[in-house]
């Protein structure tokens, strides 16, 4: 007698599996929406940053289509994703993507920091050591699965069939945390000596600081939210390790993405702060330059003591916001 009820649910559907298809596709939804407003709005960008961030864009793209691509395999055909031989792919993937936008925020670190030799050489090489890491676990992965069937979460089952992606696991993850937040908190600190006493001035400095904490803290969030799950000896096929590793490639796109596309708005305040500073030149500050003009060279000499000395104030001013709005500016970038 069959005791089996229609419409029963299946035990062992793996639904991390779907929520990863549905989330991948709903982030790509918002990337998407940023891309478009970048391309639109930051036509006067260099050909080279525009190709950069298309090819992160176009990497999150395909990103998507293998998750849903893993989805279909698995859920309506019924086959391991260790059998596919593209079962190491999406975790390369979402590793190149990652490196990608921490090359960006490396470089946007480096300008604010006025170009330091000392402080770009140990996070690029941090950075190369981190990729060498995610290579090696699509190297081993893709040997190791190769004469095996049985899983849907590869990372997972290669923590008990290759111990040494234990450790380039490990290290991937740990590098990329202690690389966001090193980065992060050197954007902060430099922007917040960069302080005025301005209200109007230091509230775009702050802003700019949320910005900078807002893109990292999610994919940070994932990350140790992995790592914790990864080392807890996890149950083969939960798939929960994965699903929380493969969505740092889509928060860290989006991150970046708004991070470029608050450059009008800021450009916009910092535009309004000169008008009421009494300055024209502070809107059109460039990468690697940029001149001040003090309201001084524009308005007539004062006739009384007491102006005179209001001036001076509205000069010191002026000038100390100078700097400020040049890193605004560069951070921006």
């Amino acid at each position: 007698m069959n005791t089996t009820i229609p419409g029963k649910p299946v035990e062992n559907l793996p639904g991390p599996i779907l929520l990863d298809g549905f989330f991948q596709s709903f982030l790509l939804g918002t990337i998407v929406n940023q891309a478009f407003k970048y391309i639109l709005d930051y036509r006067d960008d260099s050909w080279r940053k525009r190709e950069f961030v298309i090819s992160v864009i176009l990497l999150s793209f395909l990103q998507t289509v293998l998750e849903d691509y893993k989805v279909w395999r698995t859920l309506i055909l019924h086959r391991r994703w260790s059998t596919s031989r593209i079962e190491w792919s999406d975790l390369f993937l979402n590793g190149t993507v990652c490196w990608l936008c921490e090359g960006f925020y490396i470089r946007r670190c480096w300008k604010m920091m006025g170009k330091c030799i000392w402080m770009l050489a140990p996070l690029s090489i941090l950075s190369m050591l981190i990729m060498a890491a995610n290579i090696y676990l699509a190297i081993a992965m893709g040997i190791a699965f190769r004469s095996l069937a049985g899983t849907d979460d590869t990372l997972t089952e290669s923590h008990f069939l290759l111990p040494s992606t234990i450790v380039a696991f490990s290290f991937w993850i740990f590098g990329s945390l202690v690389l966001e937040t090193t980065v992060t908190v050197l954007l902060s600190v430099s922007l917040w000596r960069s302080r005025t006493g301005l209200r109007e001035v230091d509230k775009t400095i702050f802003k700019v600081i949320h910005i900078t904490w807002e893109s990292a803290i999610l994919p940070s969030i994932c990350m140790v939210i992995a790592v914790g799950l990864y080392h807890a000896k996890p149950r083969v096929d939960d798939h929960l390790v994965l699903f929380f590793v493969l969505l740092t490639g889509k928060f860290y796109t989006f991150g970046m993405l708004r991070t470029l596309n608050s450059r009008e708005k800021l450009r916009r305040e910092i535009q309004a702060h000169e008008h009421g500073l009494g300055r024209t030149s502070l809107s059109t500050w460039e990468w690697d330059s940029a001149t001040l003009h003090t309201a001084t060279a524009r308005q007539p000499k004062p006739s009384t003591t007491s102006s005179t000395s209001v001036n001076r104030v509205q000069q010191r001013e002026i000038m100390k916001a100078g700097p400020v709005t040049k890193r605004l500016m560069v951070t921006s970038r």
